[in-house]
């Protein structure tokens, strides 16, 4: 068993590639710490998970490395406020199809 820190803007799927190197993980991961799958997780906290399998260590090697730690949460969304473009248009506020 090991003990994996959330560092900030990480999910579960996040820590379960980290920590196992594998996202089917993230089951065992949330039953450990009595989650749900698509829990917002608190930035330090530490997160009980199973050892990685043999054949998914050179995930979790490549993701200790800290400015490779997977980071998914969108916990900014002021940051999108303001966009421009197709990405953050919506039919019928920013624009009518015709």
């Amino acid at each position: 068993m090991q003990s994996i820190p959330v560092s900030e803007g990480q999910t579960l799927l996040d820590i379960a590639l980290q920590g196992c190197g594998d996202l089917t993980r993230v089951f065992d991961i949330a039953g450990l710490n009595n989650l749900d799958v698509t829990s917002d997780l608190l930035i330090g906290s530490r997160l009980l998970a199973p050892e990685p399998l043999v054949d998914k260590t050179y995930f979790v090697e490549l993701f200790a490395v800290p400015y490779n730690k997977p980071k998914s949460a969108d916990n900014d969304v002021a940051r999108t406020k303001g966009r421009e473009g197709i990405s953050f248009w919506v039919i019928g506020d920013d624009f009518i199809v015709q």
